[in-house]
């Protein structure tokens, strides 16, 4: 979720309204934070190591975004980008990237890590800055501290507000699109549950297509591959839902209603899909989150989503607090659930349930 125009942070199959949704979860219990951190719209684990990479938006309208890196053992924190970045364009997998990005103009929003082999994987990041793009990088986790390098970007197609990103097979990647920009209308559609945005993919050689009928949900937020890479489960923030449907043709699409603005969705070593969001009015949300330099204390909730059978069962109900509100993303650590926001200065965590 994201406001810069907006706030973007933001049939053929079944409409499941919640399979199985269970009754709300009791409040959460105190939480713990790590500090220091600006605006974490964003988090992905990096297998077999201690080590979580978190997205850091641009504060309101600058352009002071960060990669961070945070030792969920010691929860110590430290930026990879801006200034520890290494780059090494590969013109031969991304020759339609003008350049290596401007790190003074960075500003990171969703992430997905492609899992590779001796620990060398490859980072997504959507990029807001100079440039509105899905910048590429390879993290090499072999060392003590984990370094980053950049290879390369693919910039969207004009009118795409880009979201999130999925790693898929074959050197591929899903993104989400909030809203059409060039669309007047966007935010009225968004505000009224309305179809808005859509999912596009990025392919070597063939380049950005769009999903056939993902335009059908209002305004795509996170987005998450199967393992196999032949479903993609999306986040609809606007009609607060998250659809599953085949990566490949229109096929069958389920959907489940989760009851708030879903944003970000993440898998949990447990199996399950994990989808954070905001549980407040569109109008008090859009209040907050023009100030992205102040923190937000709007309600949120985390649902745990079975991906075969779409059954849920709500595991966070936080009413917000002054410290940290408006999650938009959750990862299951161990016995805790690690909340981020796009609009605070802190990660959030609670016992899992």
């Amino acid at each position: 979720m994201r406001l810069r125009l907006v706030w973007v942070g933001l049939v053929a199959g079944a409409a499941i309204s919640g399979p199985g949704v269970a009754a709300l979860a009791a409040p959460s219990p105190a939480m713990t934070f790590v500090p220091g951190l600006i605006n974490v719209e964003d988090m992905v684990r990096v297998p077999g190591t201690p080590w979580i990479i978190a997205s850091g938006l641009a504060d309101g309208e600058s352009t002071d975004g960060h990669i961070y890196l945070v030792n969920a053992s010691d929860r110590s924190v430290s930026a990879l980008l801006p200034g520890h970045v290494a780059y090494r364009p590969d013109a031969n997998a991304y020759p339609a990237c003008p350049g290596k990005p401007d790190e003074a103009k960075f500003s990171a929003h969703g992430l997905s890590l492609r899992r590779g082999p001796a620990g060398i994987h490859t980072l997504y990041v959507v990029h807001h800055g100079e440039r509105e793009s899905v910048e590429v990088f390879t993290l090499d986790a072999r060392s003590a501290t984990p370094r980053l390098t950049w290879v390369g970007c693919a910039v969207y197609p004009a009118g795409v507000s880009g979201n999130g990103v999925a790693a898929l097979p074959g050197g591929a990647f899903a993104v989400t699109s909030f809203m059409d920009t060039r669309d007047p209308q966007s935010i009225a559609k968004i505000e009224a549950g309305e179809p808005a945005g859509g999912v596009l993919i990025w392919r070597p050689k063939t380049g950005w297509r769009t999903v056939p009928g993902a335009a059908s949900i209002s305004a795509d937020n996170g987005i998450e591959a199967s393992a196999d890479g032949r479903q993609l489960f999306v986040a609809g923030w606007g009609d607060q839902t998250v659809v599953r449907r085949p990566v490949e043709g229109e096929g069958r699409r389920e959907v489940i209603k989760t009851g708030f603005h879903t944003d970000n969705l993440r898998w949990g070593p447990d199996g399950y899909l994990y989808a954070a969001g905001q549980r407040d009015s569109l109008q008090n949300l859009f209040k907050c989150a023009p100030n992205t330099d102040k923190r937000c204390d709007n309600p949120f909730s985390v649902l745990r989503i079975d991906p075969k059978t779409l059954r849920t069962r709500e595991v966070v109900h936080d009413p917000g607090r002054p410290e940290f509100g408006a999650a938009s993303v959750a990862l299951r650590v161990g016995d805790d659930y690690w909340l981020g926001t796009p609009h605070g200065d802190r990660i959030a965590i609670t016992p899992a349930k």
